[in-house]
This record gives C-alpha cells, structure tokens and sequence, in this order.
C-alpha cells in the first residue's frame, strides 16, 4: 500500500474506531478486560452504529455528508459524555493495567502480531483489495450515496431491478465511507481493507482470550486469519474487502459480548465469585443482540454463524455449570434480540431479500420451462460455470457420506469442489483432524479448568452445529448454489471449532506447566511460539499477492472504456462483471449485475442474456443486430490468461485479436488484460435505462 494512502487508512479507523469507543465506554462493555476486548468491542460497534446511523438517514432520506458527519460527532460526543459522568474512563484504564499487568508477556506478543498485520497489510498493493464481488457492493454503495436516500431501483442486467436488502447495512456503511474517502474503487477498498483486517485479528485475540487462552491467543487469531501456510476461507477473503469480512467482524464481536455476558472467563472459583457461580451481565446481552442483529443486515451467512455460537457457548455453560438455567435464558434473548433487528432491517428496508430460490425448486422448475431448457439443467451451476453442458448433466446429490467428506477436506483448507483426479486424499487422512480434536477435547476436559472445558465443548458443539446445518441443506435441496451451501458457506467456519481446540490444549499444556510455580516461564515460553510463528504467517499476507498488474492491467482497461464510450452506450464483455464497469468506467454493462444464484426471476434475464452474449462470441460476424438491440457502443475481450484481478467471470473463450477481422468494429485499446473495439454506426436506444444522471454512474460524455 503506498504512503499516499496513509489520510485514507487514518480516516477509515477513525471513522470506525471513535464511536465504537464512546460506546464501550459508555455501556461499558468489556470493563475490567484487556485492551484487546475493548478494541475488539470497539471495531464491531463501531461498524454497527455508522451503519445503523447511515441506514437510518437513508431510510429518511437524508444521507448526506454534512448530516452523517453531524450525525457521527453527536453520538461520539453524547456517549463519551456519558461514559465521564460513569466514570468509565477510569475504570477501563484500571483494567487494561491489571490484565497486562498479570501476564505481561501476553500482552506483548498479542500486540506485536497485531501491529505485524497491520505493517503486512499497508505493504499490499492497494488495488489488490478489490474484487468482482467487492465492486457489486462498492456499486450498491454509490448508488445509496449518489441518491441520498434508499433507491427505488437499480441498474443491472440491462434493467431496473428492486435492491436486494440482505446487505442493506454494509450498503449503508459503505455508502458513507465512500462520501469519506471517495469513490475511487482502489483507494476505498485498501484503507477498509486494512481495518477489518486489523478488526479480525483483534477480535479473534479477544475472544480465545476470553475463553480461557489468553498466552495462545495471539496464534489462534493468526490461524483464523492470516494463515497461509494451510489457507481456509477466513484467511484468503481477507485478501480483498468482501461483505462476508464485515459480517464476520459484527458477528465475532457479538459472540464476544456473549462471551462476556456469560462470565465464563470468570467461570474458575475464586473468593469474589457469587454461590452458583458468576451471574449473568444484562448489558452486554443487549449488545451481543445488537451486534448479532446488525449482521445480519450485513452479511446472512456470518450472521448464521454467530448464532449458532451463541447457541453453542449457551449450551456448554449450561452443561458445565450445573445445568442452570441462566446461561440459555442469556443465550436465547440474545438470538431472540437478533432475529427482532435483523428482521426488521431486511423487512422495512425497500426492495426485496433476493431468496425467492430458497423456498423451494418449483421455481427453478418454471424458469427451465420459460427458457426451453431440459429438466436436468441447473441454472445455479450455469450461472456460476457459464457451461450449459455442465449445467445439464446429471448430478447426484450427495448423502451424509459425501457431505462428511466435503466437510473433511474444507477443515483440511480444501473445497471438495475443486479437487482435481490426483489431489484426493484418503479417508484416514481426511478424518486425521477431527480425531485429533477429539483427543485434545478429551484431554482438556479431563485436567483443564472449567473455562477451557467450557471452551472445548463449545467447541464441539459448534462443529456438530455446522454439520448439521450443512447436511439438512445438501439433503434438501437439489440446485448446486443451495445443496452446496454448506461445503462452499458455512463449512469454513469449522475451522474456528478447530483452531479454538488447539489453541486450548496449549494453553491447558501451559497451565500444567505453570501449576508448580514457574507462570513466568509458561507465559515467556508461549510468547515465543507466538513472536516466532509471526515470521512464519505474516510475511505471506505480502507474498501471496505477487505483483499487482493483472489489476492494473484490467484498471487501465476499463478505465479507458470509460473515458472514450457514451454514457448511454452499453458495454458487451466476454465476461459476467457484478459492478466494474458502473464503479470504475461509470458505463451499464450488458452482462453486469448481482450473482442472481437464488432470485430465479433475475437469474432467467442473466442466463438469456449469458446465452446471447455466448452466440455472439462464437460467430461474431453475424452478430450486428445483437449489438444493436442492446445498445453496445464497445465488446470488451480479455486475455484467456485473465485469472486474477476483479473485471469478472468468463462466460465465452475468445482470442484477443478474433475481433480484429469484424467490419462493424474498430479496435480501440490494446493491453495485457484485453482489447476494446468500438460499435461503428453505434446510435443510442430511447428505450433502454437511462445511464446519465443515474446514482452511481458518475457518467460524463467523453
């Protein structure tokens, strides 16, 4: 990341950062805890509170910057005006001194795994932080911005479309930050790139820190995050700045709250502690619920997660405290808190949710019917290979069997649909794991105290959850997207159940250790595994990216479309782009648009339109009257190498120079990532979406 980025990055913490801290402050939240689940608190009410705010002003109609920045400053001011007359900074900074003060060697090597990520991060290139995905949001975004309000439509696929709402409140966000730091794509990207990145890593410090482990806990978080070396999905979405990373920021930092709510750091019998063990702490059950809520306006499937962990640190403290009843009340109100905000976000917000595919195949079954296609084509898997070959091939649908090992090779950082003849492993070997977990699990719970048994349990459930919840998807539904759901979604965060056994075992070997005197040297000895595991994870946050021309290649490209094509002129691509050429060239793409896996209404115009771009390609000679029933003013061709970067999915295989011999076209750019050729004759349709003056198309004629 360069160094002019640095006001970017400044502004985007503090945008986060200042308001999340006035209400830790003021609630509370974490008092007494170390700086690390004050931050963690702050990163995740931070995020929910600029995007409760935003969407509120959005709702009304009045997000504008000089509002939202008023909007900002007053909350800020009113909570920590309330957090003095609570005297809460006293309190907080009392109980960063004593945590740090107890095992100062924690301490030190937590913080320098987070400022390593933070240096590692500012040395990415910047436009390495988008992808095609990350453009789609960055677009919805625009569009909110640009309107100030709600938007009553939206421009994909070549029509007006009604907003989906499942991600309203990062749209939201998203919308302020870009009045913040801008529009332009690279800039925005990196600098919240590098907060959520910093957001993560502290949050998973926090709460394996709270769950008993504070010495591991530094190395747990880098095997959730920055791990590399055996790479999950946790790990590598946090190559670009994707939904799911904020959603997974607000619902880890719920979890924490409930962490908290529940006192099970505190679960070990001590003098202070109440007959029946530590009680339940209100407040921090409303922002565990608020947080959890806010989520799932942010992102579905970490809002999935976070309860499911909720439900599963519920149980193993009801299990382990006696089968009291407390902790599941706490619990419950949490997930019950949650399903009331989150239900009324995507509820009353315009649009709609976009899982109409979700109650059922009759849908599906009409748009076959509508398209003429035979019944065994499955539009999900068309729309996400683009081979209407592959999509009409019969697949079976897999059993518990097939599902155990599709969870198998996802713990093992692996996606089972992916896995090429040659790369398969044994039974034995994909099962190593999940035995060796459970000899760990076994193990702490025979001689760990009871917060590291309540941990493990959590653990253990949590898992079985996941699985659970993944098997019922794969049983019930035949579409690719759906019956997969669980290898592609909600089986990367299987790991989190893995990396919180490990990390507690250590620590359990560490108490041990300690058990006759010598904490110094358990916590000096766990410090340095964790300094040393530094250079082995956190310089690959750098090298995994190599240089970042194919995205500057793929810049200039649809830069230069953007500065030598009409407004009104369509662009034709030999690949499905979410939002690149709306962000960055400010033009309407043919094939551009959300991924509609489960709006089959949406999901029939992309497969026609995938269908027509397809025929064009393969004979492009006759093709004019396709060009000019959609309004195309350039075909944009990439280079077959194009496997990286954000300008989208190929749906067609073309030779850069196969248009170069078409009369009707010109060609007008030529780079590493493609060629541009422009429309001869081309002339505007009345009858298409308007593009100029549309919010978030920054359209100028050129």
């Amino acid at each position: 990341m360069s160094a002019d980025l640095f006001p970017e990055v400044l502004l985007a913490s503090l945008y986060v950062l200042v308001p999340g801290s006035a209400l830790c402050l003021a609630t509370r939240a974490g008092v007494g805890r170390s700086v690390f689940t004050f931050l963690s608190l702050a990163f995740g009410l931070g995020f929910a509170s600029v995007g409760a705010v935003s969407l509120l002003l959005a709702s009304i109609g009045v997000l504008r910057p000089g509002i939202l920045l008023a909007s900002w400053v007053a909350g800020s001011a009113i909570a920590l005006t309330v957090a003095t007359r609570r005297g809460s900074f006293g309190r907080f900074s009392r109980g960063w001194r004593e945590v740090a003060g107890r095992d100062p060697w924690a301490t030190a090597s937590a913080a320098v795994v987070v400022i390593g990520v933070a240096i590692a991060r500012v040395m990415v290139p910047p436009l390495t932080a988008i992808a095609p995905t990350v453009t789609r949001y960055w677009a919805d975004a625009l569009e909110l911005a640009d309107a100030g309000r709600m938007p009553e439509g939206t421009l994909q696929w070549g029509t007006v479309l009604q907003p989906t709402t499942s991600k309203v409140v990062l749209n939201a966000f998203n919308a302020g930050a870009s009045m913040l730091l801008g529009r332009e794509v690279a800039v925005s990207q990196a600098a919240l790139l590098l907060v959520v990145t910093v957001g993560l890593v502290v949050t998973g410090i926090a709460l394996l820190s709270e769950l008993g482990m504070p010495r591991l806990a530094p190395l747990g978080a880098m095997l959730l995050f920055v791990n590399y070396v055996v790479p999950h999905d946790l790990s590598t979405d946090l190559g670009r700045n994707l939904a799911e990373n904020w959603g997974r920021l607000a619902s880890f930092s719920a979890v924490l709250a409930c962490v908290l709510a529940l006192a099970i750091g505190d679960s070990d019998p001590s003098p202070e502690t109440p007959p029946g063990g530590p009680g339940i702490r209100l407040p921090l059950v409303v922002v565990s619920g608020v947080l959890l809520g806010l989520s799932a306006g942010t992102h579905l499937v970490a809002a999935s997660f976070g309860a499911g962990a909720i439900f599963a640190i519920a149980v193993a403290t009801w299990i382990m405290r006696g089968w009291r009843p407390s902790s599941l009340l706490a619990g419950s109100a949490i997930i019950g808190l949650a399903l009331v905000i989150g239900g009324a976000i995507i509820a009353l917000a315009p649009g709609e949710m976009g899982f109409t595919g979700a109650v059922g195949a009759d849908p599906y079954r009409q748009l076959r019917a509508d398209l003429h296609l035979p019944p065994t084509f499955d539009p999900t898997r068309f729309i996400t290979t683009h081979d209407a070959g592959a999509a009409a091939q019969k697949v079976e649908p897999l059993d518990v069997a097939g599902v155990a090992e599709t969870f198998a090779y996802k713990v093992g950082g692996y996606n089972v649909l992916r896995v090429v003849p040659g790369e398969e492993r044994s039974t034995l070997i994909l099962a190593l794991p999940t035995i060796a977990a459970l000899l760990l699990v076994a193990g702490v719970l025979l001689v760990g105290p009871t917060r590291l048994r309540i941990s493990v349990l959590w653990a253990v459930i949590l898992g079985v959850i996941i699985f659970v919840v993944g098997l019922a998807f794969a049983l019930h539904y035949e579409e690719f997207v759906l019956a997969s759901f669980g290898n592609r979604r909600l089986f990367s965060y299987a790991i989190v159940a893995y990396v919180t056994v490990l990390t507690a075992a250590g620590e359990a070997a560490l108490i041990r250790l300690g058990a006759g005197g010598s904490w110094r040297i358990a916590s000096m000895c766990a410090a340095a595994v964790v300094v040393a595991s530094t250079a082995v994870f956190i310089p690959r946050i750098v090298g995994r990216e190599g240089s970042d021309e194919p995205w500057a290649s793929q810049l200039a490209l649809v830069t230069w479309v953007g500065q030598h094509v009409p407004c009104e002129g369509r662009v034709l691509a030999d690949r499905r782009t979410l939002g690149t050429f709306e962000v960055i060239a400010g033009r309407a793409a043919v094939l551009e648009g959300m991924g509609p896996h489960i709006r089959p209404a949406v999901l029939e115009r992309a497969i026609r339109e995938i269908f027509g771009a397809q025929e064009f390609f393969a004979d492009p000679e006759a093709s004019l009257r396709y060009l000019r029933d959609r309004s195309v003013a350039a075909v944009v061709v990439t280079r077959p190498s194009t496997r990286s970067g954000f300008i989208g999915y190929a749906i067609a295989r073309v030779r850069p120079d196969r248009l170069d011999r078409v009369p009707f076209l010109t060609p007008g750019f030529r780079n590493a990532a493609g060629s541009v050729y422009l429309v001869n004759g081309y002339r505007p349709d009345p009858s298409a979406p308007g593009v100029a003056g549309r919010p978030g198309f920054l359209c100028h004629e050129p």
